[in-house]
């Protein structure tokens, strides 16, 4: 069919041109001129690209071109080369012929390998800015994902920016971008979402890509990384380049950059102090969120604890600028501080007296914190603020200032009454509660005492007691950023860390231990097989309810281990599980990453956590009262330390047991001879 179109369009071209013409081409024809002087039409290319070439086989596709022998084969996806006629009638180059585009292909069928549609022939400015780009220079190093003008824009279904449908509409970059760094770890994004986000996912929960979604010409990627001259942040000629920042996002922000461009940061940033703040650095990246939001870094509840914190609270910036260092702990111990540390959003923070963008030194007179400034801003909030009241440093004042010495000195002297006075009540009390325990151990000497716990018994408890409280108080430091007494820093960090995963190591030998003891001793497990619930266990809840709340005379009698000491022990063998399975996941993560989700991390994380809660709290609740605050053992039970009860200890706590232990007793006696 192709030939005999070919042969019907010569003869209309013989047919319709003049003589000498018609000669012409007879004559080209008759000595064997190349194929391409008759041109190509779109229909010739249609004849096979509106076939789903996706459906076919390899081996089909390759009998639809002239191969080459040896070449490689085609990298082109197939689902690309199906062409919609109508789809490409609607595209921009619609009114355009196939080989306009495709310039090496002159015959068909064509050959089996092509090259690359060469954008630049029509869009020279175009591509000489996305050859500038980091995209090209990603290409040019072998990396074949890296962005093209057909990832970008599409192949045969290239739409104007302005339509809706277009891959390049402000609407739809996100997700075009997306399909490359939707999850791509290899940006770090400095995000209210969390390390774990995305760029394009902490996008897609900003502010920008919420007033797109309502229609409002709001920034998206293009708009501060550029549309082809992509360059790295570390350029700097990027447009996300630090000393580029604040004039990109001006191209929107119009006052709120000019008011940062006067400011001490911005003014700072021009000399080249690059520890100076610009807009990411206080708004965040590509999850920027609109201060109103609580969330935000920015918003009146964090503006003082996150965004001026973070830098005005490191020593050594404070140093090199000649910064006084207590600045951000002087508001944070004030009025203001406590009341925002509360939850307090009505309160002064560092913007309320500072400014936002326009932040100048006390110096200036322009500066909302110049002394002649000060009653007005402090009477912003309270109306009756005098020029008298402003005199005087703010924030504590310098370090050699007599506020700053004052504050100090009274600062010190609480330290000092509050380490001596609760240290000598500490100490007063802990040498009456001693005097009490070391009555309690002498009063056993002349007494018939019972075997409470084996030597081993005791040495497993010991370590169990240790592991548990270590584990528990490095934990929570950890959890809650308290720092080791006198060490700050690393060291600090270093110091917690270290002896949380010493105590799992000494938690893990104690489980190890008990199990082999469990298994491997007649006594072992004989502990066992007294520890497993009972029936009994019930009826002697209610009965001792009844004897506490008065409604029984008859206390309950328990055997070797009451119901109390089941639940607790029980609870202990659960929560070492969990706690010991969760804390592997945690310490070896790259172990396990393979095996899990990046959310089972998170999952193990809580219950790692809220179990340790739950642990902790029962210890002081359940154990705690059992063996130091209830009227019998007061002020402290000792059998742990000794290994063994009185007799009438044995008689409170274990009737059952004391009278097996006795009949045992009058049997061995009567078998002796």
């Amino acid at each position: 069919m192709r030939t005999s179109r070919v042969s019907v369009s010569v003869r209309w071209s013989i047919a319709s041109t003049p003589r000498w013409s018609a000669l012409l081409i007879g004559f080209a024809l008759a000595i064997g001129a190349p194929s391409y002087a008759l041109a190509l039409t779109n229909q010739d290319c249609l004849d096979c690209h509106t076939m789903d070439m996706a459906a076919m086989s390899a081996d089909d596709r390759a009998g639809m071109v002239n191969a080459v022998p040896g070449a490689a084969p085609s990298k082109a996806d197939p689902k690309l080369l199906q062409v919609k006629p109508e789809t490409y009638a609607k595209s921009v180059h619609g009114a355009f012929d196939c080989v306009n585009c495709h310039v090496d292909i002159t015959e068909v069928p064509h050959a089996a390998r092509l090259a690359p549609v060469n954008c630049k022939e029509c869009h020279a400015e175009v591509q000489a800015a996305y050859d500038m780009g980091i995209h090209r220079k990603t290409l040019d190093a072998g990396n074949d994902k890296a962005a093209t003008c057909a990832k970008c824009h599409g192949a045969h279904d290239i739409l104007p920016s302005a339509d809706p449908a277009s891959k390049t509409n402000k609407k739809n970059l996100p997700d075009t971008c997306g399909k490359c760094h939707l999850a791509d770890a290899s940006i770090a994004d400095h995000s209210v979402f969390g390390a774990g986000a995305s760029p394009v996912e902490s996008y897609k929960l900003g502010t920008h890509a919420k007033a797109l979604a309502r229609g409002v010409d709001a920034a998206t990627c293009n708009d501060c990384h550029e549309s082809h001259a992509l360059l790295p942040m570390s350029d700097p000629a990027s447009s996300i380049f630090k000393m580029n920042v604040a004039k990109t996002c001006g191209k929107c922000h119009v006052e709120e950059s000019k008011a940062y461009n006067e400011s001490v940061h911005g003014q700072a940033l021009a000399r080249g102090v690059f520890d100076s703040p610009t807009c990411n650095d206080c708004h965040g990246e590509h999850g920027i969120i609109a201060p109103a939001d609580p969330a935000s870094p920015v918003s009146k509840a964090s503006v003082g604890r996150s965004a001026c914190a973070d830098c005005h609270r490191q020593e050594r910036l404070s140093r090199r600028f000649g910064l006084a260092s207590k600045r951000v702990a002087s508001y944070e111990d004030s009025f203001h501080g406590l009341a925002n540390k509360m939850g307090d959003t009505t309160v002064a923070n560092c913007a309320s007296c500072h400014g936002v963008h326009n932040i100048l030194p006390s110096s200036d007179p322009a500066s909302t914190i110049h002394p002649e400034r000060l009653p007005a801003t402090c009477g912003s909030c309270h109306p009756r603020f005098t020029q008298a009241e402003a005199i005087g440093p703010v924030h504590g004042g310098d370090e050699d200032s007599t506020a700053a010495k004052a504050n100090w000195w009274v600062r010190w002297f609480y330290y000092s009454m509050i380490v001596g006075t609760l240290g000598f009540m500490f100490a007063h009390n802990f040498i009456d509660w001693l005097r009490g325990v070391l009555e309690k151990l002498r009063d056993r000497k002349n007494k018939k005492l019972y075997v409470r716990l084996s030597r081993n018994e005791r040495w497993m408890h010991l370590l169990l007691l240790t592991s548990f409280i270590t584990l528990a108080v490095t934990g929570f430091m950890l959890v809650y950023n308290v720092s080791v007494p006198f060490v700050s820093g690393e060291l600090s960090q270093k110091i917690r860390a270290t002896g949380h995963r010493v105590a799992a190591v000494a938690f893990t030998v104690w489980a190890v231990w008990h199990v082999a003891y469990l298994v491997g001793s007649r006594r072992g497990r004989r502990w066992f097989i007294d520890m497993l619930p009972k029936m009994a266990d019930a009826r002697d809840f209610m009965a001792l309810m009844k004897f506490n709340l008065g409604m029984s005379k008859v206390r309950p009698k328990f055997a070797r281990f009451s119901y109390i000491e089941k639940l607790e022990y029980w609870a202990l063998l659960w929560g070492a599980i969990v706690m010991m399975a969760t804390g592997a996941g945690l310490w070896f993560k790259n172990f396990f990453a393979p095996y899990l989700p990046f959310w089972g991390f998170d999952i193990a994380t809580l219950i790692h956590l809220m179990e340790a809660i739950l642990a902790s709290a029962a210890i002081v609740i359940w154990h705690f009262y059992a063996v130091m605050f209830k009227s019998d053992v007061r002020p402290m039970a000792v059998w742990w330390i000794t290994g063994t009860m009185t007799e009438e200890e044995m008689h409170e706590e274990h009737a059952l047991e004391l009278e097996r232990l006795q009949r045992e007793e009058k049997s061995k006696s009567k078998s002796k001879p």
